[in-house]
């Protein structure tokens, strides 16, 4: 009997042990969540890379980057917090959940999605070639006898790689970082750059007798919002708030302010028809909260009919309302958008 007692004391003991870890083990929680539930979002910025990230004679974070921050958590309704990175930790902040978002002049590349997620692109990173202003340069072809800086590894000089690889006499100089490469363009060791728009007023204001001019592009990369792969509701919501800022023109005002020229057409009006609601401004899915199917809403499953299982957060128009009958990601069924989380 006492054998029997001191087993059954010890199953209940190892069973309260079980519940009490149980209970302090974190419940998973999505980001869309966590950043309400903190009233503030954390997305990393590259502070060191202008016009996307830079600090002005104040002191002021400011560029493209940091402008479309302040845009994506004013739509969130929650409070920014920057998180300042650089090209190589950017990943690592994000999967160590140092950051909600990254947000940093991130080119969307197949080595980048096999680790991470991204959003719908919203702007372009060109790579081109800069040159001296008298001297006509208007593609690959006219680089031969020229010599050319680029970084390695970048996509800077893997597109002046390919570019002339059937052009004679191309000498390519390649340099470890980007501020030796600067340099030596700065101080006339090379006359031709191959990098991003970016890169030339800094080589101007390290030397202005050094008349450095864009000369033609070489190809657009585009960029999007850095997420973690599990992140299936914060995707669903950037995806819309980048169409929606896309065609309202929001992001192209900034990348024009900072990069002197307009985003590419094709960007520009990739809205099939039916996507997008009438609606010009983006709805945070923190304002109403509740199943579709709940209250007035036309539903009965309380799911969304094009993401089947999970719940939705957002508000749905009646069935009759103006929106009805439009389809895609910003709402099965029509109304205010439908975003949906598992």
């Amino acid at each position: 009997m006492n054998t029997l007692r001191r087993h059954t004391l010890g199953a209940l003991a190892a069973l309260t042990a079980v519940c009490t870890l149980g209970a302090a083990l974190p419940v998973h929680a999505d980001t869309l969540d966590t950043i309400k539930q903190r009233k503030k979002i954390l997305i990393a910025v590259d502070i060191g890379a202008p016009p996307y990230g830079m600090l002005d004679s104040s002191a002021k974070q400011v560029g493209s980057d940091i402008e479309a921050a302040h845009l994506l958590a004013k739509d969130l309704g929650v409070e920014l917090e920057v998180v300042p990175v650089n090209g190589p930790n950017r990943v690592p902040f994000l999967l160590s959940k140092k950051a909600d978002i990254v947000m940093a002049s991130f080119s969307i590349t197949d080595e980048r999605k096999k680790v991470i997620n991204f959003s719908e692109p919203h702007g372009v990173v060109p790579v081109v070639v800069a040159g001296p202003t008298g001297v006509k340069i208007g593609g690959f072809g006219d680089l031969a006898g020229k010599s050319v800086a680029v970084t390695r590894g970048t996509t800077s000089d893997m597109e002046l790689t390919r570019g002339v690889k059937d052009v004679g006499n191309v000498t390519i100089v390649r340099y470890e970082d980007d501020a030796t490469t600067n340099t030596a363009v700065s101080t006339g060791q090379q006359d031709y750059l191959a990098a991003a728009p970016s890169v030339i007023p800094a080589v101007k204001k390290a030397n202005p007798s050094r008349d450095i001019v864009n000369k033609f592009t070489m190809k657009s990369y585009p960029y999007g919002l850095g997420l973690r792969k599990d992140d299936a509701a914060p995707k669903a919501w950037l995806d819309g708030w980048v169409k929606t800022n896309l065609k309202n023109g929001k992001f192209n005002e900034i990348y024009t302010r900072y990069f002197g020229m307009s985003l590419p057409e094709d960007m520009l009006k990739c809205f099939p028809k039916g996507l997008f609601h009438d609606r010009s401004e983006p709805r945070s899915p923190f304002r109403h909260q509740h199943a579709i199917g709940t209250g007035d809403t036309p539903a009965s499953t309380g799911r969304c009919r094009d993401h089947p299982g999970p719940a939705c957060i957002g508000h749905h128009a009646p069935v009759g309302g103006s929106d009805r009958g439009r389809t895609g990601p910003t709402g099965p069924q029509g109304g205010h958008p439908c975003y949906c989380h598992g």
